[in-house]
């Protein structure tokens, strides 16, 4: 018991340093569905904060509704992949501000099923400005789209990338065929996937 106090139940109280306050936190939520027939879908859901190295967590979607709700600190940049089996992997990216309402960050997903033809976008695949070079923060996402390959070892795709319509047509042309096959050698070199099941075509 402290000076001045009556023991027990007592409480005190006292004001942390800013610089070891943790990050206010708040929570996403959403619900993983079929983007034909809307129906839930059990998904694994894998998280990255890219605004701190390795803070990565996974997570799933209901089965009998498709809902998830996870606890993230505010002012951070997420990255999300969603997966499950005969579907295409999911990929986006989000903000959490600082104060959010009071329901939550809300973030719903629709998977589509695999079939010939079908094209997905990868929203986690991070460059340099007017570089070609793969940034750390693309890794977990292509690491992702690595195993959603080798379960679907019939599988080839192409991949396309895309640049904006700034600078030169040639150059931007050049820059996009350099990412593609930036994306392309991570695939086949760090994560083991045959060459043959890529082709790499800038756009």
């Amino acid at each position: 018991m402290r000076a001045g106090g009556y023991g027990d139940l007592d409480l005190y109280s006292f004001e942390l340093y800013q610089d070891v306050r943790p990050n206010p936190v708040s929570f996403a939520r959403g619900r993983v569905t079929d983007a034909e027939t809307g129906e839930p879908v059990s998904a694994s859901l894998d998280l990255a904060n890219l605004n701190v190295d390795l803070d990565r967590m996974s997570f799933s979607s209901d089965a009998k509704n498709g809902q998830f709700l996870v606890a993230l600190a505010t002012k951070s940049t997420y990255a999300m992949t969603v997966k499950a089996p005969g579907y295409l992997i999911h990929s986006e990216t989000f903000s959490l501000p600082s104060e959010l309402p009071s329901n939550g960050y809300a973030v719903d997903v629709k998977l589509n099923k695999i079939s010939e033809g079908k094209s997905i976008v990868l929203k986690n695949v991070f460059f340099d400005l007017d570089k070609a070079i793969l940034k750390p923060q693309s890794k977990p996402e292509l690491s992702e789209l690595a195993k959603f390959l080798k379960s679907n070892p019939t599988l080839r795709i192409e991949v396309a990338g895309f640049t904006d319509n700034q600078g030169d047509a040639k150059h931007n042309a050049d820059l996009s065929n350099r990412s593609d096959k930036a994306v392309k050698d991570f695939l086949v070199e760090t994560e083991g996937i045959a060459a043959e099941k890529k082709a790499a075509k800038g756009l």
